[in-house]
């Protein structure tokens, strides 16, 4: 017949598996990950903001996605430019 654990002893061990110190390395590339993750999405939001600032009528929302994307503007207006024509053609997807 096979056991059954009560909730309060699954509980228990997930607190001690929680509370597992980890490595400096597993931090870090948590951390990288989850920056890159980031990173990612905010430079593939871009596209989709840039069709909704379009069609938008509130002006406050406007601004809100002006400032939110103004990295994004700024790197194409005075960044690299092959990543400056890069984010302009991704973005003139979405207009």
């Amino acid at each position: 017949m096979p056991q059954h654990r009560s909730c309060d002893e699954l509980a228990g061990s997930v607190a001690r598996e929680a509370a597992v110190p980890r490595s400096w390395k597993d931090r870090l590339c948590a951390a990288t990950l989850g920056t890159l993750g980031f990173l990612l999405v905010y430079v593939l939001s871009a596209g989709p903001a840039a069709g909704l600032h379009k069609l938008v009528a509130f002006r406050w929302l406007r601004r809100a996605i002006e400032l939110y994307f103004a990295p994004i503007v700024w790197l194409v207006r005075h960044g690299p430019r092959p990543i400056g024509e890069l984010l302009k053609w991704y973005v003139d997807l979405f207009r």
